[in-house]
């Protein structure tokens, strides 16, 4: 008898909605599957920036690290991640 694949794991559904709650949005239909393709998409992101930095033996601040998220959940733009973090460093 095959094992489904959500045994030791959570469900496809189950992540997507631990993961639009845990940035503060709703699970819901329809557009909210196109949020969350965005959150997913935009926190891929953000990891690939931490760890490249990682691999460069540096780690972003706890305010760098406060906008990446903000962006993560949509409330700021790439651009203004880009402008805060140059304000913030004076580059």
């Amino acid at each position: 008898m095959p094992i489904p694949a959500t045994i030791g794991s959570r469900s496809r559904f189950a992540q997507s909605s631990f993961i639009l709650t845990t940035l503060g949005l709703s699970p819901g239909k329809g557009a909210a599957l196109t949020e969350l393709e965005k959150v997913q998409r935009r926190v891929r992101t953000i990891r690939k920036i931490r760890s490249g930095s990682e691999l460069e033996g540096y780690r972003s601040t706890d305010a760098t690290r406060a906008d990446q998220r903000a962006y993560a959940r949509g409330a700021i733009t790439a651009a203004e991640l880009g402008e805060r973090v140059r304000q913030r460093y004076d580059i």
